[in-house]
């Protein structure tokens, strides 16, 4: 957690989802600038989505594939242009065109960023998944929040502020481009080649059939995450007739929670494993899900404060789970956990909200408390693949025997 250079990816992370938090707050904007409809504006969120969340597994496969550490300061860049666009864009089109690409700019980043964090940690993996996790949380709830200010003080053309970061991320990643490189070159070598990595067996191929195990239990807590943000407003206002200030309390705490549950939850899962911390988490969540619906005062306060502490305390720890999965497809196990099976989330609030329109909002939060349990019977379909976790396939470290055995890397071959 040390490592500068998680630090600074965390940084680029944090500049990519302010870009992705920006968005909501240029909706009413672009509503009223290009008399929309309340179909085009949802369709300006399926284009964020899609280009943002479904693309990632592709620029995973191509990082897996060739050397793309340059698209961690284009990410950068990009993100934040697109939206910039947007303040100057003639028609709807083009508007649309450039959520697109500054959509791809968040897509970029994400696999490869979480690709160079794997490689250049030496210990510690799921601490320092935490710690990049952390900036993109930040980066989500501080894209509203500056973007409102922006927006306030100059109008739509104010997002073009969005640009200052961007390049203070672009500049900073491509000017240290040559100590990222330092630092994971021989990983990565070691990696395609199929050599052993993190006590994966040396020519074992990616365990296609775990990885599409945990695709599911993400899903399943996506499923979680979106709806609680979804319907913690919608309980508390529609229903109770509480206010928006009581509900926004809620929601935020909960995602306080979460960031809290992500700093601990990665440390945790290198000292007890990976599949042990998923299984302690989501069953830890039930309980306080289960019982957030009946709460009152404080003990509402504690169970929303509980769960989003648990189910987030997860999400750098199946990022790790994925990539050691895939020990020669790290890219693309990437890709799939922060990209695809986050994304589905907005699946999981559309037939979450079919549910609400059916049996209503209080039989949604039920589901909601039984959607812990399918993870948990996915999670113990997993392998053991830390030591902490008593044995399995892979859960032996490299022994000396398996360094020395090593083949040389071509600089090693010249020295």
């Amino acid at each position: 957690m040390t490592n500068p250079i998680i630090w600074l990816l965390a940084f680029g992370h944090l500049v990519v989802d302010m870009g992705q938090g920006a968005v909501p707050v240029l909706l009413p904007l672009l509503k009223d600038t290009f008399h929309l409809s309340y179909a085009a504006v949802a369709l300006v969120t399926l284009v964020t989505n899609v280009s943002s969340s479904v693309i990632q597994p592709f620029f995973g496969v191509l990082s897996d594939r060739v050397g793309t550490r340059w698209l961690l300061p284009v990410g950068c860049l990009l993100t934040t242009a697109g939206l910039a666009v947007t303040a100057f864009a003639p028609s709807f089109a083009i508007v649309l065109l450039a959520i697109f690409a500054s959509g791809l700019g968040i897509a970029a980043y994400h696999p490869e960023g979480s690709r160079v964090t794997f490689f250049a940690t030496r210990a510690g993996r799921a601490s320092s998944m935490a710690v990049f996790a952390i900036g993109g949380n930040l980066g989500f709830a501080l894209g509203p929040l500056a973007t409102t200010v922006l927006v306030g003080a100059w109008g739509h053309l104010g997002v073009t502020g969005l640009l200052l970061p961007g390049l203070a991320g672009a500049l900073l990643l491509w000017s240290l481009m040559p100590a990222i490189n330092r630092a994971t070159a021989e990983k990565e070598a070691v990696a395609r080649r199929g050599a052993r990595v993190h006590g994966v067996a040396r020519g074992q191929q990616t365990d296609w059939g775990a990885l599409t195990l945990l695709t599911g239990v993400v899903t399943a807590r996506s499923f979680i995450h979106a709806g609680m943000i979804a319907f913690i407003p919608l309980y508390f206002v529609s229903h109770l007739g509480r206010s928006p200030l009581y509900a926004s309390h809620l929601l935020t705490l909960f995602l306080l929670a979460g960031v809290a549950g992500t700093l601990t939850g990665g440390p945790l899962a290198d000292r007890w494993g990976r599949r042990r911390l998923l299984l302690l988490s989501f069953g830890a969540s039930i309980p306080f899900l289960v019982f957030f619906p009946y709460a009152d005062g404080i003990w509402r306060a504690v169970a929303v404060f509980g769960a989003g502490f648990a189910i987030i305390a997860t999400f750098s720890v199946t990022v790790v789970f994925a990539q050691e999965l895939a020990p020669n497809n790290v890219g693309l196990a990437s890709g799939i956990m922060m990209g695809f099976a986050v994304g589905m989330g907005g699946v999981g609030v559309v037939l979450l909200g079919a549910i609400a329109d059916r049996w209503g909002v209080p039989a949604t939060l039920n589901v909601l408390g039984v959607l812990p349990v399918l993870a948990l019977f996915l999670t113990l379909a997993l392998p053991r693949l830390h030591p902490a976790e008593g044995g399995g396939r892979g859960a032996k470290c490299l022994s000396a025997r398996d360094k020395n055995e090593r083949a040389p890397l071509p600089e090693e071959r010249s020295r």
